[in-house]
């Protein structure tokens, strides 16, 4: 029901069962732990518009997508938030945009990002976050140990 009783198992599980608004954002509050494909975790992660993803903390809520794929992506989104999660584990490969943005692709967004690791990501352009056109607000974010050809 997506009740704290009785948690949705997935983010992409989550995001396709709310209808966030401006005026009625949501967020996904994470527990603590690895969200990956072996966890039924489906990748890339495509947020939306007015809804936040905010996580126990970065240490111990993790977003792997064990190089299946990127791990978020937004397109066009406004009015986001993520918090108190490391992303990792993302892979970009294929023509543009598909090899953009490891482990975050932000194009035409401006999220606000607090307390997130970005760290294990790979991708032609931009391993850890490729930003097109976007202003993302960034505070005690650590983006390091990824790697792109650009």
């Amino acid at each position: 029901t997506g009740s704290t009783a009785d948690p949705y198992k997935t983010i992409d599980f989550a995001l396709g069962m709310i209808y966030p608004t401006e005026s009625n954002p949501i967020t996904i509050h994470l527990m603590a732990g690895r969200y990956s494909p072996e966890t039924g975790e489906n990748f890339p992660i495509n947020m939306m518009s007015n809804i936040n993803i905010e996580g126990e903390d970065e240490e111990t809520t993790i977003l792997d997508a064990m190089q299946t794929s990127k791990v978020i992506t937004m397109d066009d989104c406004d009015n986001n938030t993520i918090s108190g999660i490391t992303i990792t584990g993302g892979l970009a490969e294929g023509d543009y945009p598909d090899n953009s943005g490891g482990g975050m692709y932000v194009k035409d967004s401006n999220p606000t990002l607090t307390n997130v690791t970005i760290t294990g990501n790979t991708a032609t352009w931009g391993g850890g976050m490729y930003v097109h056109s976007s202003n993302p607000a960034l505070t005690h974010v650590t983006i390091s140990g990824n790697t792109a050809d650009y």
